[in-house]
């Protein structure tokens, strides 16, 4: 299994209200940048490589993480203009020639259970998984997205920044898809109309063309870096655990 993560956004909502003059991945929480937690869930799943997206901040990251992360070799793609998630996903397709794990450069899980879902991609359980979270708050589901499952957790449909919300099952930006949903997302990816755009747009069209998807849950909590609110609650969430 490959782990990719998606590190080619120049994050300026986040950098221009907090003042940074850095990569945004790279801003430290505790006793981490932000970067780090990410590469810490891929070493947990037992990836075999692992590859980033970088774009803007490419020789930041790639001085950061170097060629390797804990003896997995690391390799870099470059995303020159930033046109968004999925196209950054493409950009990666034809270096990966395995199924893959996704993680977002920004996005932090406490109480990480990659372990488990390792265990159950094994299982061959389904063609994709969706990782999610139970959440409480359902404005945190509305800033992410929201899903839904039938009984058996089997993915129906995901809706990106919902309006409405009818359940607590927060969609992530963690995934993985089997390398047949890479072929996939290479016949239906336009890089003209930029479509699909996001992770749910894919996930859609992938249930639509019948290939499996299953929600699993990948932490106890996440937080996605997008505000300065975000980056004080998730200094204080996890320095209250490191206690």
């Amino acid at each position: 299994m490959i782990g990719l993560i998606l590190a080619a956004g120049n994050g300026s909502r986040f950098i221009e209200s907090y003042n940074a003059k850095q990569c945004k991945a790279l801003i430290k929480i505790s006793n981490r940048v932000v970067l780090e937690y990410s590469l810490e869930n891929l070493f947990h799943l037992h990836v075999d490589r692992i590859l980033i997206v970088v774009g803007r901040y490419k020789p930041d990251i790639m001085e950061f993480v170097g060629d390797n992360y804990k003896n997995i070799p690391v390799d870099y793609v470059s995303q020159e203009i930033p046109y968004g998630l999925m196209n950054a996903f493409f950009k990666a397709v034809p270096y990966i020639s395995d199924d893959v794990a996704l993680q977002l450069s920004d996005e932090i899980f406490l109480g990480c259970r990659t372990r488990e879902v390792r265990q159950l991609w094994k299982n061959g359980a389904a063609d994709f998984f969706c990782g999610i979270t139970y959440e409480t708050d359902k404005n945190s589901i509305k800033n992410n997205y929201s899903v839904k499952t039938d009984a058996a957790m089997h993915l129906l449909h995901c809706v990106e920044k919902p309006d409405t919300v009818t359940n607590h099952l927060k969609g992530t930006g963690f995934c993985i898809f089997s390398r047949t949903c890479l072929s996939e997302l290479q016949e239906i990816y336009n890089e003209t109309a930029n479509a699909p755009y996001d992770l749910c747009d894919f996930m859609n069209a992938l249930t639509e063309r019948g290939k499996t998807g299953r929600c699993v849950y990948v932490a106890d909590k996440e937080i996605n870096i997008n505000t300065v609110a975000d980056f004080e609650y998730a200094q204080k969430t996890i320095s209250e655990q490191e206690k």
